[in-house]
């Protein structure tokens, strides 16, 4: 009759034994030993047997290691298994290879590595809603600061206006806005 845990060998100590309110369980079942023997040395005589990452399986008997899991059949038993996450889409698979995966197997994309994040592009025209009579006023406004020396940019900025709208509506009336 062979035990995976003597208790015999393993005789209460001092330094060892638990407070009142502290549990002492095993390791490895999670059961709870008896009062004042040691945790500590259940791990000394234990020996781990060979566990396939892919399925889990564990076996014994075999001497060495096998090339394939004696389960699942895979070759790659014994190595770490890395999940890879899309950052698209949000699946989750295992890649084939040590490499980098070219896509994703759900949603196709190429760049399932780099977050989704919106690109926002400087532009430099804005749609602005204003009807013809405001529009044209703010414009000649906006033409006639630019002519007496405020800079464009800022002023195309605080009407909300695309500066190239501003440059336009500056040239069509004759005069040259100051950069």
């Amino acid at each position: 009759m062979s035990n995976l845990l003597n208790i015999a060998a393993f005789p209460p100590t001092e330094e060892s034994h638990p407070t009142k309110f502290e549990s002492c369980s095993c390791p490895f079942c999670g059961k709870p030993l008896p009062e004042g023997y040691r945790a500590d040395k259940i791990d000394e005589d234990y020996v781990e047997l060979p566990r396939c990452s892919k399925c889990g399986y564990a076996w014994e008997g075999f001497n060495g290691n096998p090339q394939r899991c004696p389960k699942c059949g895979t070759f790659g038993w014994n190595q770490v298994i890395v999940k890879v996450r899309c950052l698209k889409c949000g699946y989750i698979w295992n890649p084939r290879g040590l490499k980098t995966p070219c896509r994703c197997p759900k949603c196709r994309s190429t760049t399932w590595d780099k977050p989704k994040t919106p690109v926002i592009k400087p532009s430099i025209t804005r749609p602005v809603k204003r009807t013809n009579e405001e529009g044209k006023k703010a414009l000649m406004e906006a033409r006639d600061r630019c002519l007496n020396g405020e800079g464009i940019y800022e002023v195309a900025s605080e009407l909300q206006v695309g500066i190239v709208d501003l440059i336009r509506s500056i040239i069509k009336s004759g005069g040259e806005p100051r950069m």
